[in-house]
């Protein structure tokens, strides 16, 4: 019996081991070796928003929240101007995008914010994107809008 129990237990580690620590990898957006964080930034996304693309490059980074087994959570870039595409998550039935230019400064932490319902012409729910500096608060990029453009 306790060969049984001891092959069980086995299995269990193994498996158990291949798991690597804490499910989520980053986007590196840049080729070489791992840079230290003086020389990158960090951008996350908030809940209920997905950094679709970065640059043109399709990332699909969704919030830690939102994410499942081995998904992304956060890009971490050189410093610079880039191009983003970003989705609101909580629309079901169509998505829809805005594209914002966000510049990220070395050893700096930057958050994709959304506002929902923000209350235009349209009945349809409409979103605001922006990204700011984590630690100020200062916008850092255009402010977009999005919605379904299927009811404008």
């Amino acid at each position: 019996m306790t060969v049984k129990w001891n092959g069980v237990w086995g299995v269990f580690f193994l498996i158990l081991a291949s798991i690597p620590a804490g499910c989520t990898q980053p986007y590196y957006g840049y080729p070489g070796p791992r840079l230290p964080e003086t020389e990158t930034a960090l951008l996350v996304p908030d809940a209920g928003v997905k950094i679709y693309s970065i640059d043109g490059h399709v990332v699909n980074i969704k919030h830690e929240s939102e994410s499942g087994l081995m998904s992304t959570t956060r890009a971490i870039l050189r410093p610079g101007t880039y191009q983003l595409a970003l989705v609101p998550q909580h629309i079901k039935t169509v998505k829809t995008f805005t594209e914002l230019q966000a510049t990220l400064v070395a050893n700096r932490q930057y958050r994709v914010r959304i506002r929902r319902d923000i209350g235009g012409s349209s009945k349809w729910r409409e979103y605001e994107i922006w990204v700011e500096n984590m630690a100020s608060g200062k916008v850092v990029s255009n402010i977009g809008t999005s919605v379904n453009p299927f009811q404008q």
